[in-house]
């Protein structure tokens, strides 16, 4: 059967015949009995179908199920496996595998993401089908039981292995605790006592192992007991008496692999649960109620599967889809049983969005007064928090009357269960229901009192929303994965409390709820994604090999399964790097991807990476320093410290692979000469040699010793409060600071010259001391809070000291006098640039570092935001031009220039059109803006600003490459030099007609200026003279004006769309009028050679491009089309590439090779610019974003698993192991 022909049978467009229809039946896993009655019917004739179609909708029938048979967020058990629909083949392959399950595998790992439905298949598909002897013949006799850890693991345990035993239950929990590796003794009693077989113990929610107990001997002993029951010999044959199935959340798994039965388990393969397809998702629908003699109409069917459809994901719906389908089913036959099920029905539910807030609040809604006061503390003790995670926390209903204090304990208990939003065991074991109501349910996040991580995430928030808005809404900026989940979990708390809690603006709350379901399921697709198609790839290579009677056949199979794995765990590596929060860990499984293999996901992984190389550094805990002549050194997770030139974000030479331990602190002596501070002590590098120094002070104390700025002093403290100073590069004492008359020293701060001191005390005193003289400088200063931060200036004239009341107090050194304050908020740190000129503050608050003039007291631009957080650690670069700061939750480092408090890679611009032109050879760029601005940016290094050219209207480059403008718009024009706007012509004729198309040539000696009239003239202006024109053609108003690259042809374009080519010296018309599009003329380039001409036709994603010879006016190709349409940025190379910057509002722009088709670049973080322009060597992108112009490298596009490797290395073994245990481990960086 063809996979067209079963999707015609399941369509309804074809009716199937008997044998076909049998065979679909056993497929499906259907009964004897059912497939009897399916050949019955299939063998009729058309009119026995509709009679029998007939007979069936007027038979009444005896409902098969009592009650209602949908479960709302419980879990379906062994007693509902009638009704659990949808998940009929994945129970088949879970018993298939379970038959093939070798005996020294150990514990069967069922692997799902929340929501996917593991605990019901555990429980009704697997438990139900052993009941009903599905498995083996006389299964249904087996001892079987179904447990979940709780806090106490190994007590549960030996319940149940007592209890099936015959044994006391408290001797078994001690030779569990004492001796777990001889669990399997207790199976083969259980078997004894039972009459045999195998026994089978499911353990659901092993994650509750990691969540509920902190005690890793519980952990370990409950796992080694585990592992004994199934691998340990206790039948016939050397079998193991018991089969483990355990269910873990996928987000888990990591942490549960440190325990080595896990490991074992995972290396023997996991049974992944993933995304149910739309056949299943329908059959969990329909086939619930049909059990209960009720039919689901196909409207309110459709309406339901519309509402869970993602049409992003390869499999359309979401891994998490189960438990909002069955409560929203379980909230309608509540409503009104069967008569219920209607789309007005559904509607009236809230639908699939809203069902699970609906339902509790309905729930609450409907308590008495007195009984809602109890619901909180209950929740808030059902719930908990492990590692920023909110999880389930059993309790018995006894321990929950306790931890309440309230007679409405029960009443609260009864009225969840009965909506299904908490479940009661036969031993009074209370849970909530399903971690859904912990995401979904506004006023129980609101309960929830925010803690360390929430603060974290709040601040990420915050940063990442106000990004998003200034990037238009861009969705590459939206949350993906753990952390879009995490921030998911607070966000209604903040909504609905802002004073008491965070507040959180409506920009954000659309931000998170734009990106949640669009991450997540993202996420889990990669991942179930790539687990089945593995699985597919290895089941069809086996295929391959057996039916191939050619060895070489053979061969290709195996290559093609080995490429077509490759692609799986590329796109799953992919997906990991994209959420990974580490950015060093990130780079490393990027790289991994496009070594395993070079996918579109792994291109734009590593293009996410990439094209921030110039702004984020990879650097554990946010560690750097900079050499007196500006090299950068961060210190990475893998105890390396590379060197990087800062303003291309390029190495500058190996790495020095320390050997201190973890590196805490580094500091450049001399530009050779790398003070490296570890965890496990202190060394000192020759950074040209790459050898060790001698450094005489042993291991650094960052509690009691301070480095100088330059590294050339030492100040440590002593047991007496004393502190002494030392010359690092001699090993000799310098000077001493005397006690604080009994008071602790806390800081000690150098001034740049390193002759003044700043000596923070713990009562907040600060004390001014010149310790080559040996005397204090001024009367001590007191801050306004202990331990307050304290910065001196660079000549020692100035001190900042932070206090409580959110101001930071700055006085002259020489007079204790106040010299100002700056309204800063609560501050951290400060740090002053080398010049004095800038102030750095970092607070509390994700928009609270801010840099300051010191003289004037103002803040300089808004605040420095990195990635959605306050950063960390400020450094300026030695000559003051750079600012580096920590992103500590991404270990990387963010680079800055204080001079406009813009991100290093971006130029201040402004939200208006206009355009950018570079220089020849591409170190210079002139940003012009419609309404006649225009400045000049050097490139290279830190960007400098020109003078200001106003009035400017058209800009070109003239001899040697030189950027020329004419200005005066508005007046007389004349050219001039744009970078000193020096006049280099005479003034033009003051009545040109002045329009928005004027072009001059390459070597400046032509200018051309269109009329309104759509004529255009040639120009002199160097010398002011008019040469030719007007030209014109018939057909109105000219658009746009280029010359080729020797000045010789200059082609006007048309708002028809027509194209002429015209001598700009005599005015004569050489080719044209030719047109490829009816759309306006937007742009045209020559490419360097003049062999081609580009004529870009219509707006934005309404563009195409047509080549044209200039030579004859034929066309060469057209339409060239680019994906998602075209933003404004598009030019020829000097190797006449077409480059083109593609993409914009809810589309990444990437940059594409129109001529090949291929994208080269990309994706990158901007929305929709207005302007931009390619360097003539197509090595570096201009495009404006909002109130800034940001500089794209594209060279690190052209070869992304080189720079990846440059910058992070390979991945280590622990890390692989914590993300893709399965694989072995790739060396992607050889």
């Amino acid at each position: 059967m063809s996979v067209g022909y079963l999707s015609q049978i399941f369509a309804g467009k074809t009716v199937p015949g008997p044998d076909v229809a049998v065979r679909v039946a056993q497929a499906l896993k259907a009964t004897d009995r059912e497939q009897a009655r399916i050949r019955h019917y299939a063998e009729g004739t058309e009119a026995d179908r509709a009679a029998q179609r007939t007979a069936d909708a007027t038979r009444p029938r005896r409902p098969g199920w009592e009650g209602c048979p949908y479960r709302g967020l419980l879990p379906f058990e062994e007693q509902h496996a009638p009704v659990f629909y949808g998940r009929r083949t994945l129970t088949g392959r879970l018993l298939d595998r379970l038959r093939g399950h070798p005996a020294d595998a150990g514990i069967l790992l069922v692997l799902g993401p929340s929501g996917a439905g593991k605990s019901s298949l555990l429980r009704a598909g697997l438990m139900g089908s052993l009941a009903a002897d599905a498995l083996t013949p006389g299964c249904q006799f087996w001892p079987r039981r179904v447990i979940t850890p709780t806090s106490e693991p190994v007590r549960q345990l030996a319940i149940h292995l007592a209890e099936l035993a015959g044994a006391d239950a408290l001797s078994v929990r001690e030779t569990l605790t004492a001796r777990p590796g001889q669990a399997h003794l207790l199976a083969g009693q259980a078997l004894a006592a039972s009459g045999g077989g195998r026994l089978v113990l499911v353990v659901d929610q092993l994650e509750e192992l990691l969540t509920l107990t902190t005690d890793t001997t519980e952990q370990q002993g409950f796992l080694a007991a585990l592992h004994s029951l199934a691998t340990e010999p206790v039948l016939p044959g050397g079998l193991p008496g018991a089969l483990i199935v355990a269910g873990i959340r996928a987000d888990f798994l990591d942490q549960a692999l440190v325990h080595p039965p896990v490991r074992h388990a995972t290396e023997a393969g996991a049974f992944t649960v993933g995304a149910m397809s739309e056949s299943e998702l329908r059959e969990a629908i329909t086939g619930p109620a049909a059990e209960a003699g009720a039919r689901v109409p196909d409207d309110l069917c459709t309406a339901i599967l519309d509402d869970l459809r993602e049409h992003n994901l390869p499999v359309g719906f979401d891994s998490g889809s189960l438990p909002l389908l069955s409560q929203v089913m379980f909230v309608m036959w509540q409503a009104g049983e069967s008569a219920g099920l209607t789309v007005a029905g559904y509607h009236r539910t809230g639908g699939i969005a809203d069902i699970v807030r609906t339902s509790a609040e309905q729930t609450y809604e409907a308590l008495a007064p007195s009984h809602r006061e109890a619901v909180r503390p209950v929740f808030l003790h059902l719930t908990a928090t492990t590692g920023g995670r909110l999880t389930r926390r059993p309790s018995t209903r006894s321990a929950l009357r306790v931890a309440v204090g309230s007679d409405a304990t029960d009443v609260v208990v009864e009225a969840f269960a009965a909506q299904r939003l908490l479940t009661v065991s036969d031993n009074d074991t209370v849970t909530i229901a399903h971690e859904e109501l912990l995401r979904s349910w506004n006023r129980l996040r609101d309960w929830l009192h925010p803690s360390l991580t929430d603060q974290i995430l709040h601040q990420a928030l915050t940063g990442d929303a106000h990004e998003w808005r200034q990037r238009r809404r861009d969705p590459s900026y939206l949350y993906q994965g753990a952390r879009l989940l995490a921030v998911d979990d607070a966000l209604r708390r903040w909504i609905a409390d802002p004073a008491q809690h965070f507040a959180v603006d409506p920009e954000t709350t659309d931000f998170l709820r734009a990106g949640h379901h669009r991450a997540r399921r993202r996420r889990r697709a990669y991942r179930g994604v790539a687990a089945s198609m593995v699985l597919l790839v290895v089941l069809a290579g086996i295929a391959a090999v057996r039916e191939n009677r050619s060895a070489e056949r053979a061969r290709l199979s195996a290559l093609q399964a080995d490429r077509q794995r490759a692609v799986a765990v590329s796109r799953l590596l992919a997906g990991l790097s994209r959420d990974a929060t580490d950015r060093v860990v990130s780079e490393q499984l990027a790289a991994a991807a496009l070594a395993a293999s070079p996918t579109r996901d792994a291109l734009d992984a590593a293009g996410v990476l990439l094209r921030d190389h110039r702004r984020v550094l990879p650097a554990a805990f946010g560690v750097a320093a900079f050499s007196p002549g500006g090299t950068l050194a961060t210190a990475g997770a893998d105890r390396l410290v590379r060197m990087w030139n800062p303003w291309t974000g390029r190495l500058a030479g190996s790495p020095i692979a320390a050997t201190s331990g973890v590196v805490m602190m580094l500091r450049f002596i001399t530009d050779d000469d790398l003070l490296i501070v570890g965890d496990q002590g202190t060394q000192r590098w020759d950074t040209r040699t790459r050898r060790l120094l001698d450094w005489p002070f042993g291991a650094f104390d960052q509690a009691t010793d301070f480095l100088s700025p330059d590294g050339t002093r030492l100040a440590t403290v002593e047991a007496d409060g004393t502190a002494r100073l030392w010359d690092t590069r001699s090993g000799r004492q310098a000077g001493t600071v005397p006690a604080l008359g009994g008071r602790s020293i806390r800081s000690i701060e150098f001034s740049a010259t390193g002759g003044l001191l700043a000596v923070g005390g713990d009562d907040g005193t600060v004390r001014l001391w010149n310790w080559q003289a040996g005397g204090s400088v001024a009367p001590p200063m007191t801050g306004t809070a202990t331990g307050a931060p304290v910065a001196l200036g660079p000549d020692g004239d100035l001190v900042a000291i932070g206090g409580h009341d959110g101001t930071v107090r700055l006085w002259h050194t020489r007079t204790a006098k106040a010299a100002g304050r700056l309204k800063t908020g609560t501050v951290r740190e400060i740090v002053f640039s080398p010049d004095g000129t800038r102030l750095a503050t970092v607070g509390g608050a994700a928009d609270s570092m801010r840099l300051w003039d010191p003289r004037t007291g103002r803040a300089i631009g808004g605040p420095l935001i990195s990635n959605g957080r306050a950063p960390a650690r400020p450094l300026f670069s030695r000559d003051g031009k750079l600012l580096v700061t920590a992103d500590l939750l991404e270990s990387a480092v963010r680079l800055w220039n204080p001079a406009t408090a813009h991100p290093a890679d971006e130029l201040p611009g402004s939200t208006l059109p206009g355009q950018a032109v570079f220089s020849g050879d591409g170190t210079q760029v002139v940003l012009a803006e419609s309404a006649g601005t225009g400045t000049v940016w050097t490139l290279g290094g830190p960007p400098v600003a020109g003078v200001p050219l106003p009035g400017i209207a058209a800009v070109g480059r003239g001899p040697n490459g030189v950027l020329r403008a004419v200005t005066g718009l508005g007046g007389p024009l004349r050219l001039r030099d744009a970078w000193t706007g020096r006049p280099v012509g005479e003034f033009l004729p003051a009545d040109i007609e002045q329009t928005d198309s004027m072009a001059l040539s390459a070597d400046g000696a032509l200018l051309a200026t269109a009329g309104g009239d759509g004529g255009v003239e040639i120009w002199d202006p160097q010398r002011g003279e008019k040469i030719s024109g007007p030209v014109r053609g018939d057909d109105g108003q000219t658009a746009v004006i280029a010359f080729n690259q020797d000045g010789t042809l200059l082609a006007t374009g048309g708002a028809d769309g027509r194209v002429r080519l015209w001598n700009p010296r005599t005015g004569q018309l050489v080719h044209g009028p030719f047109k490829g599009s009816d759309y306006s003329v937007t742009e045209m380039f020559f490419t360097p050679d003049g062999d081609q001409l580009a004529v870009v036709n219509g707006p934005g994603r309404n563009a195409t491009v047509w080549l044209w010879d200039p030579r004859t006016g034929k066309p060469i190709r057209g339409p060239v089309e680019a994906p998602d349409g075209m933003a404004p940025a598009i030019n020829f190379s000097q190797n006449s590439e077409l480059l083109a910057a593609v993409g914009g509002l809810d589309r990444p722009v990437r940059v594409w090779d129109l001529m090949t088709s291929t994208a080269t670049a990309g994706p990158l973080a901007v929305d929709t610019p207005s302007f931009g322009a390619f360097s003539p060597d197509g090595g570096m992108l201009a495009l404006n974003d909002h109130d800034s112009v940001r500089l794209w490298d594209l060279w690190q596009f052209r070869n992304p698993l080189t720079h990846l490797c440059d910058r992070a290395g390979t991945v280590s073994a622990a890390t692989w192991n914590a993300h893709v245990p399965d694989e072995p481990l790739p060396q992607p960086c050889r």
